[in-house]
């Protein structure tokens, strides 16, 4: 038998043979997300990044693009080698992998989360401060080093405080050993795994407090607009009783139409950053993030499980150690999320990726040719 497994009770004689990873049902999982994570993001990239016209817009399509890419050819892919690894492999370095693991995968999120909200000020900026200079290119690619830079020292607490936990796993009458990605033996517990867990759970919620709170506001200012622009087209229409009206609205007509063209001008012109801004994109985005915080939210809630049941010391069945994993792994989801908003959404995108598809370009430049 196996020194990773044994039998329980009146089973004592039985012998476990099976070598395979009773999480290999997550790892395949994972391996799909990957697979997709690559062939999405990476047409995300390739489109915004040498097909659309540079703005602050596809620059940050473009930075999340590569953060979810970064994130399936490091965190996904040495997540599914833990994962489908045999229980009798020994020379895997398992250490390494669950520290650089976990330092990827929070760096990831950390800044994917700064990035989201950061457009979310820079739609409450557009959209609501529309007479104040709006953010530039460079000033956005300033704010992203700096906010990179802090979140990835943050995330270098991971490769001390992380590393391989043997497990227990029930399956039929045998009890498995297996190991998994969590906390180094050292530190489990003590105040510096303490302290992160804290950390990582206030950055969370200052993140989606302020992308909240901004989208908010610019949902309001969108709401105002469009009362005022209901409330000119009404003064504007031919009426009965258009001498009343005229009178009505004399003065206050000309403030609301100065207000509205500021407003549209803000909400549907070129700015001087080159960044069209619209109702469609601020869309966009609030789906972007929406899908970024529902994914987050199971990991964290798996993490105050872990902590305050202490589910890792425990045994537990093959359905629930698989029910655990795919919590866990949750933020996988918004990796794969982008494309499909953008796919959905985007019509500029749809026509790029039709002629990538069907190599319309390739097919012009032949026909040139001749």
């Amino acid at each position: 038998m196996p020194p990773d497994v044994h039998a329980n009770g009146s089973n004592a004689s039985m012998i476990y043979t099976d070598t395979t990873n009773p999480r290999l049902v997550n790892g395949v999982v994972v391996l799909l997300l990957l697979i997709l994570n690559l062939l999405g993001n990476g047409l995300v990239f390739y489109v915004y990044k040498f097909r659309v016209k540079k703005t602050i817009f596809s620059l940050f399509v473009t930075i999340l693009a590569v953060l979810d890419l970064l994130s399936a050819v490091t965190t996904m892919l040495m997540d599914v080698i833990v994962k489908v690894r045999p229980l009798d492999e020994k020379d895997m370095s398992l250490a390494a992998l669950c520290k650089l693991t976990h330092f990827q995968v929070y760096a990831n999120h950390l800044i994917s989360g700064c990035v989201l909200t950061l457009i979310a000020y820079q739609r409450y900026r557009k959209i609501c401060r529309p007479l104040k200079p709006g953010m530039t290119k460079k000033t956005a690619k300033i704010v992203l080093v700096i906010t990179g830079a802090v979140c990835i020292l943050l995330s270098l607490c991971t490769l001390v405080i992380n590393g391989p936990q043997v497990v227990q796993i029930k399956i039929r009458s045998f009890v498995v050993n297996t190991t998994i990605c969590r906390y180094d033996k050292e530190y489990e517990g003590k105040l510096l795994q303490q302290a992160f867990s804290y950390l990582l759970l206030l950055a969370f919620v200052l993140v989606l407090t302020l992308t909240v709170t901004f989208y908010v506001m610019v949902s309001r200012a969108l709401q105002s607009f469009e009362r005022r622009n209901s409330t000119i087209s009404a003064a504007a229409s031919p009426d009965v009783d258009s001498a009343n009206k005229e009178f009505q609205y004399g003065e206050n007509s000309d403030r609301h139409r100065h207000e509205y063209l500021e407003t549209r001008a803000s909400v549907f012109s070129v700015t001087s950053g080159g960044d069209r801004i619209s109702v469609h994109m601020y869309k966009m985005f609030t789906i972007v993030t929406g899908i970024f915080v529902l994914s987050y939210l199971p990991h964290l809630v798996v993490l105050i499980l872990l902590k305050a049941m202490r589910l890792d010391h425990r045994v537990l069945t093959y359905t629930q150690r698989v029910l655990l994993e795919l919590a866990y792994n949750c933020p996988y989801i918004s990796t794969i999320a982008n494309p499909v908003v953008y796919g959905f959404r985007s019509a500029e995108f749809r026509e790029h990726c039709r002629h990538l598809l069907t190599c319309r370009r390739w097919r012009q430049r032949r026909a040139y040719l001749r």
